[in-house]
């Protein structure tokens, strides 16, 4: 596609004739939206009228005029794209981890290239195809960093208010369809009036429908929200029901980013909490790695011992997010024993069965002298070496099974 200056001269009203240095050509169409025939096939334009300017598109096969072969310029469309070859235009680069050579697409279009096409896109944009590929590559190891040390969004005892609050109603009103008047064509003809009519009393229906169900949304996020917050208040008072209901909300709230499921109860004035941790199969075996040579990223394999110190430290973080959100939720609470457990294969029976992996109480006073706002930079398994706890686990990362404390 492109912007063209034509000079057009008019033979009899709806037909006219095109001059160029390419030949001759005839258009025919309304003031504004034409299409023409010529030497280089059949063109459809949008124009401004009265500047002599137009948005033309080209139709049917042909619509790429680069020879096999020919490499595009840098930049440059090489065709087969739904644009003219050789106009600039910005590219959108699909990274695969799989070893496989990326998916390059017009970014206009959504279309991709050939693969012969890609590769010389590619390496005729080499550096900022490199910076791409590297900044895609902290992307995901960052969010992989995220997901194991979750314990990084942890709640300081002090953030109750914040932790309790309950979320604002986003979604957004449904819009009301824009007014619409009938053409004079659409007046004159009955039958067009009447499709015209219906299609605007269609319009309209589907609207007030989309606008009950988002006010019937609203109303009942509103009252859950209500409801969560008389049962926060009862909670704060040391109403045991109303603090494990709170807790348990709390809890299901959380977006883990492996099946995680805890358990709860409160004796007194310590809560007990069971987790069914993720297993290590769950979390990633590998981690990027980009070839600048060959522009591929594919995943490198992660050691064994990597393997298992990524999931220490990930179940470890699990419990640090749950004490911190019990201490915030509940300011009366003075001590929450934390047992996590997995799935393990019994070599003996052949049957999976739970063993704990640690158990760790967690007293109020040593808590709050953790500094939380440098938590993120702490080792999830030293945050809990302080406090009283049962685990059996090597240096390496091997967990034996243990008994949990009572």
């Amino acid at each position: 596609m492109a912007f063209r200056f034509q000079r057009r001269i008019r033979l009899f009203p709806g037909l006219r004739l095109n001059l160029s240095k390419s030949g001759v050509g005839v258009s025919t169409g309304v003031r504004g939206a034409r299409v023409s025939a010529g030497r280089r096939g059949i063109w459809s334009s949008v124009g401004a009228p009265g500047t002599g300017m137009s948005f033309r598109k080209k139709h049917g096969a042909g619509q790429s005029t680069r020879r096999p072969g020919t490499p595009p310029q840098t930049g440059k469309n090489p065709g087969g794209s739904g644009t003219e070859p050789g106009q600039s235009i910005p590219l959108e680069i699909e990274w695969k981890t799989d070893g496989s050579p990326p998916v390059v697409r017009n970014a206009q279009t959504g279309q991709a290239f050939s693969a012969e096409d890609a590769q010389t896109l590619l390496r005729s944009n080499r550096q900022a195809v490199i910076d791409q590929a590297l900044a895609r590559v902290d992307e995901i190891e960052q969010s992989l960093d995220s997901k194991i040390n979750i314990h990084a969004e942890t709640p300081a005892p002090g953030d109750r208010e914040s932790l309790i609050a309950p979320p604002e109603f986003d979604e957004p009103k449904p819009a009301a369809p824009n007014p619409e008047s009938p053409g004079l064509l659409t007046r004159l003809v009955p039958a067009w009036r009447r499709k015209f009519d219906d299609r605007r009393a269609e319009r309209l229906h589907r609207w007030k429908l989309d606008l009950e169900a988002w006010d019937s949304r609203r109303v009942k996020h509103e009252a859950q929200a209500a409801r969560f917050q008389a049962s926060c208040n009862r909670a704060a008072e040391g109403d045991p029901d109303a603090s494990e209901d709170v807790l348990e909300m709390l809890i299901e709230g959380l977006d883990w980013p492996y099946e995680t499921e805890a358990s709860l109860e409160i004796i007194k004035d310590e809560l007990h909490l069971e987790v069914d941790l993720p297993e290590i199969e769950d979390l990633p075996t590998g981690q990027p790695r980009f070839n600048q040579r060959d522009l591929i990223l594919s995943e490198q394999p992660l050691s064994q011992r990597a393997q298992r110190m990524n999931y220490a430290r990930h179940v470890h973080a699990i419990a640090v997010r749950l004490l911190g959100m019990s201490f915030a939720a509940l300011p009366w609470l003075q001590s929450v024993v934390i047992s996590g457990f997995s799935q393990r294969l019994d070599k003996t029976t052949g049957h999976t069965r739970d063993e704990y992996l640690y158990s760790v109480r967690a007293d109020r006073p040593r808590w709050e002298a953790i500094n939380f706002d440098k938590l993120a930079e702490l080792d999830p398994i030293d945050v809990l070496e302080p406090f009283e706890h049962n685990r059996n686990m090597t240096k390496t990362g091997i967990f034996r099974p243990i008994e949990p404390l009572d």
